[in-house]
C-alpha cells in the first residue's frame, strides 16, 4: 500500500500530543511490510528536515518527496491558489493519504484519505485562543474537510459526539481511536536525582505538565494551591511546559501569590524527561477545561504518579 502522509505539523520546537501521536502511530504503521510511506511536509530549514529524517529516515519503504517549498510560500499558495494539491507533491498517486491533524490544503477528490480530528475546543470554547490562531483556524475550513475526508478518526468518543454535532458527520463516517502511550512509559526507565538536578526542582511537589496558557485553567491550580501551602510548608507547585497564548496572565498570578516562592516553572520538559519528572512527584495535576484526550494523566499513572 502507497500511503501519503501530511508531516507539516511535526517540529521539534513543539512536543505536544500531536506530535507524539503523529510519529508513534506512523511507526507503527511503516512496521508492516506492504506499506510503504510517502512524506509531504515544509521546509522549515535544514534543523526541520534533519529532526524529520532522525524520526523516519528515508529508504526503501520511506520517501520524503514533498518537502520542497518553505511553510509561509506552501501555505500562501495553498490559501490563495489552492495549490499544489498535498498528494501531487508526492510524485505517485497513494492508495491512500492520511492528515494527521487539521492544516491548510486540499486533495484531489478521486484520493481516499483519512483524517484525524483530536478536538474542537476552537469552535467550544473560542475565548482560549488569540485571534490569530481563530483565524488560522477559519482558513483551514475544518468542517470541509471534515466532510470531503473519506473517513475520520478520532481520539475519544467525546469529540466523535462534538463532530457529529457540530459538523454533520455520521457515526458511521468517525472511528474512535485511542491513542496508546509512548513505549518509554511502558517500562520507564526513572533517575529522580538526575530530574531533580536538571530542572532545580523541590523535594516535594504537586506536577502539572502541558502548555501554560488559560485554557488549562492553571489559575484555579495556583489558587487552590495556596489553601495548601497554608498547612504543608514543604510542599510546592511545579508548572512545567511551555509558554502559550497570555501566559504572561498565569505568570503575574504566580508573581502576587503570597506563595510565590514555592511555585516553580521549568519551560519546556523533553520527551525523554518525562517518565522521572511524574515519578518524583507526589501528586499530578491536569485541571484543563476541556480536552479532546489528554495524553499526561495516562503518563503520569504509567509512571506511578497519583491523579
Amino acid at each position: 500500500m502507497e500511503l501519503g502522509v501530511d508531516v507539516r505539523g511535526l517540529s521539534p520546537r513543539w512536543q505536544g500530543g500531536v506530535n507524539e501521536y503523529t510519529i508513534a502511530l506512523l511507526k507503527e504503521l511503516l512496521r508492516y511490510d506492504d506499506v510503504r510511506g510517502h512524506l509531504v511536509g515544509s521546509v522549515f530549514g535544514a534543523a526541520h528536515r534533519a529532526y524529520i529524517t532522525s524520526l523516519f529516515p528515508p529508504g526503501e519503504r520511506l520517501s520524503l518527496p514533498g518537502m520542497y517549498l518553505p511553510s509561509k510560500l506552501l501555505n500562501l499558495s495553498l490559501l490563495t491558489l489552492h495549490a499544489p494539491k498535498l498528494d501531487s507533491c508526492l510524485g505517485r498517486e497513494p492508495d491512500v493519504f492520511w492528515m494527521p491533524n487539521l492544516n491548510i490544503g486540499s486533495l484531489h477528490r478521486r484520493i481516499p484519505s483519512v483524517l484525524t480530528i483530536h478536538d474542537v475546543t476552537f469552535e467550544l470554547y473560542p475565548e482560549f485562543f488569540s485571534q490569530k490562531i481563530l483565524a488560522w483556524h477559519k482558513s483551514v475550513r475544518p468542517k470541509q474537510q471534515a466532510q470531503d475526508a473519506t473517513h475520520v478518526l478520532t481520539v475519544s468518543h467525546s469529540t466523535k459526539q462534538d463532530l457529529m454535532d457540530l459538523y454533520g458527520l455520521h457515526a458511521e463516517e468517525i472511528s474512535v481511536t485511542y491513542p496508546g502511550l509512548s513505549p518509554i512509559f511502558h517500562n520507564p526507565d526513572i533517575d529522580i536525582e538526575h530530574i531533580r538536578a536538571k530542572y532545580h526542582l523541590p523535594s516535594q511537589f504537586i506536577l502539572y505538565l502541558g502548555t501554560i496558557e488559560p485554557r488549562k485553567n492553571l489559575s484555579a491550580l495556583i489558587q487552590s494551591f495556596e489553601y495548601l501551602a497554608a498547612e504543608h510548608p514543604e510542599l510546592h507547585l511545579v508548572l512545567a511546559g511551555q509558554n502559550g497564548w497570555l501566559y504572561e496572565h498565569i505568570h503575574a498570578q504566580t508573581n502576587k501569590s503570597p506563595f510565590a516562592n514555592r511555585v516553580h516553572y521549568t519551560g519546556f520538559v523533553a520527551h525523554e524527561d518525562k517518565p522521572s519528572l511524574y515519578a518524583a512527584a507526589e501528586l499530578f495535576v491536569y485541571p484543563s477545561f476541556y480536552e479532546g484526550f489528554g495524553f499526561p494523566p495516562l503518563e503520569a499513572m504509567a509512571c506511578g504518579t497519583p491523579v
